[in-house]
């Protein structure tokens, strides 16, 4: 009865170990499930930062590179307004160098010149037949010296 006995008490004392190993493997299993858990949200957060920097970096080379077309466009525009008035400006000395006129045209340019002086009126003729240019006031806020570096000879 006393080997039963010693005999039980060593079955238990097995299973109560076995248990107990099995309680700290499932222990570990559940630490090793939570660190992968963890590793794995870490990933994810550092990926989700990874593309909020690029998005962020996309957004602001887009932003330059609006910014940059935006100027480049109204510059294109701004010389194309230089040289339409200046194709404009060349049209109407063409034009007003053209002879004969119609006597509509001769009634108006008349009606036009008489309410100047004799001084203004010569000045406005020279103007208009392209033979004198106004030079821009360098001082006016919309003065452009983008051609002062050019001349002519």
């Amino acid at each position: 009865a006393e080997a039963a006995a010693a005999k039980k008490a060593e079955e238990e004392r097995i299973a109560a170990e076995a248990a107990k190993k099995a309680e700290e493997e499932r222990i570990a299993a559940e630490a090793a499930r939570k660190a992968e858990e963890e590793r794995i949200a870490a990933e994810a957060a550092e990926k989700a930062r990874l593309r909020e920097i690029a998005a962020a970096a996309e957004q602001k080379q887009r932003a330059i590179l609006n910014t940059r077309l935006e100027m480049e466009t109204a510059e294109r525009e701004r010389i194309q307004a230089i040289l339409q008035a200046e194709a404009d400006r060349k049209a109407a000395i063409v034009e007003a160098r053209q002879q004969p006129k119609t006597p509509e045209v001769e009634k108006a340019l008349a009606e036009k010149y008489a309410a100047l002086e004799a001084g203004e009126r010569a000045f406005a003729i020279l103007i208009d037949l392209g033979i004198v240019d106004i030079s821009p006031d360098p001082d006016s806020k919309d003065y452009d010296s983008s051609s002062d570096d050019q001349f002519a000879l």
